[in-house]
């Protein structure tokens, strides 16, 4: 079990945001230093930015893109591949989808797939902490 705190990036308002790194299953190249992730109960899928995925040197197949909504209702592409997730004292392999349509402060989104079903989250806001294990 990990225990974070949340991050507040403004007085009053608090991010369930945990660092992570990424890594190619292939070249196993990984991010040299962490990204914060936010953790969102509510995205179906994990997501990360396009441009991580240049950095990692990982082929994105442009015949494997699907289509999202976003909580704004806009619809965004997104190209599916799999990647070594380094969180909370763990890792393991899962799908992200990378998409150029990810808010720059938030270039990593950890969601149903992929991390929720890999961990167990305990969001505890009163006590200002993330509990993952």
């Amino acid at each position: 079990m990990v225990k974070i705190p949340y991050t507040i990036p403004s007085p009053g308002v608090y991010k369930p945001w945990v660092p992570v790194r990424l890594g190619n299953t292939k070249s196993h190249k990984v991010m040299p230093v962490p990204v914060n992730a936010l953790i969102d109960s509510g995205a179906d899928v994990c997501f990360a930015a396009s441009y991580l995925a240049d950095w990692l040197k990982i082929q994105l197949d442009k015949k494997n893109v699907r289509e999202f909504t976003a909580a704004n209702n806009k619809r965004f592409e997104a190209c599916k591949a799999s990647v070594k997730i380094f969180v909370a004292g763990k890792n393991y392999v899962c799908s992200f989808y990378f998409a150029d349509s990810l808010p720059p402060q938030t270039p990593l989104i950890l969601g149903q797939h992929g991390f929720f079903d890999n961990n167990i989250v305990k969001f505890d806001l009163r006590n200002r902490e993330i509990e993952i294990s």
